[in-house]
């Protein structure tokens, strides 16, 4: 135990040792910002409960969880699938002088894990089972409203807006595309606690929401359209208060750890590359090295999740992953090309697509429903 503290010392200088770092690559400093967070992130730690005892916990790389190799090579994979793109891409545009290095691989492993993995989740609808529960028992949810999603943007984009306009649209959009994001990551979280029959503590899941706020903050003034609105001038507020919520979710977690010790290796390392998935906005200034690698990770993610949905049961396999690489290439490539044109209508329904995908992908994996839990289970003999 003590040797796991040390470690968690380790972990928590170097966290801290971010803020001054990155204060460096920037000439001003809006204190009051980070000193907001910093105080949320202070009020989260201090009211969360002691945590879970192992008693009836199973972890991975530990006595119990030796019995499923399925559980280790999945969450393997998906440590992979985290940290390769973001270290892979970010290296390669550092080399590159701020951009991504072309190149076959790069290009469909940034293609995979943007249009790829989004045309990729309408698989569902060609799996018979997940088809009947969606079209028959929740068709609110997945026809009338993912169709409601990309008419209204389809059409929102086939008049003339203005710039401003556009530009609060495409961040309203960008925001709730990196809040998808953090709560696939909250999801994975779910996915090793029940997998560890332990369940996240209050201090890991107020982390992750932490780590929501810096991604929206931190990224929104990259993106190319937050010149056009009127919030233009306070983009290194935005900037900061990222950061601030960035150190705070670590702080949180580090608190929390110091004072109940390490619950296994595979639930802390899981926090540990979680809580880092935005370290890349805090390091650079330019949308593809800031973004890319984490945005690229997240596909990969989501799309090694389709892969294991698409395994089991045996007897559908051939049909599971045809279907899936149809949706993939087939809608992947036209959603592709859509967001190469102008922002007309057939942008406009790409991006709805992307946004029903959202909203797709929201329920289909919420394991507190009955269906969802037994499909998946079927699928993650670890749950």
């Amino acid at each position: 135990m003590a040797a796991s503290k040390i470690v968690v010392a380790v972990v928590a200088a170097v966290a801290v040792a971010v803020a001054p770092a990155a204060a460096a690559a920037r000439a001003a400093v809006p204190a009051a910002a980070l000193a907001a967070a910093a105080a949320v992130g202070a009020a989260d730690s201090a009211s969360v409960p002691s945590g879970t005892a192992l008693s009836q916990a199973r972890p991975l790389f530990a006595g119990a969880g030796r019995d499923d190799p399925t559980s280790r090579t999945f969450f393997g994979l998906l440590l992979a699938a985290t940290l390769l793109p973001i270290l892979w891409l970010s290296a390669a545009g550092s080399a590159a002088g701020a951009q991504i290095i072309p190149g076959w691989a790069t290009l469909f492993l940034i293609w995979l894990g943007g249009s790829g993995h989004v045309a990729g989740s309408y698989a569902f609808y060609l799996e018979p089972k997940a088809r009947a529960f969606m079209t028959e028992e929740r068709s609110l949810r997945f026809v009338w409203a993912p169709l409601m999603v990309v008419a209204v943007v389809g059409l929102t984009f086939s008049f003339s807006l203005t710039e401003p306009l556009i530009g609060w649209l495409i961040l309203g959009y960008w925001a709730w595309q990196v809040h998808h994001y953090s709560r696939q990551n909250i999801g994975i979280l779910g996915f090793l606690a029940r997998a560890e029959r332990l369940p996240p503590s209050e201090a890991e899941l107020r982390a992750l929401r932490l780590t929501d706020l810096a991604g929206i903050a931190a990224s929104l003034p990259l993106v190319s359209d937050f010149a056009a609105t009127a919030i233009a001038p306070m983009s290194a507020w935005f900037w900061w208060l990222g950061l601030a919520a960035f150190v705070a979710a670590w702080g949180v977690w580090l608190v929390d750890r110091l004072g109940t010790g390490l619950r296994s290796r595979a639930r802390d390392l899981g926090m540990v590359v979680l809580l880092l998935f935005y370290a890349p906005l805090f390091v650079f200034d330019s949308f593809p090295l800031a973004v890319t690698g984490f945005a690229t990770a997240h596909g990969l993610q989501y799309f090694l999740f389709l892969t294991w949905v698409a395994r089991v049961p045996s007897s559908r396999q051939l049909r599971a992953f045809l279907g899936l690489g149809v949706c993939t290439l087939g809608l992947g490539v036209a959603l592709f090309l859509s967001g190469l044109g102008a922002r007309g209508t057939l942008y406009g329904l790409g991006l709805g697509v992307v946004m029903a995908h959202f909203v797709i992908d929201a329920g289909i994996w919420r394991l507190r429903e009955p269906f969802q839990r037994s499909y998946m289970a079927e699928r993650f003999s670890f749950l």
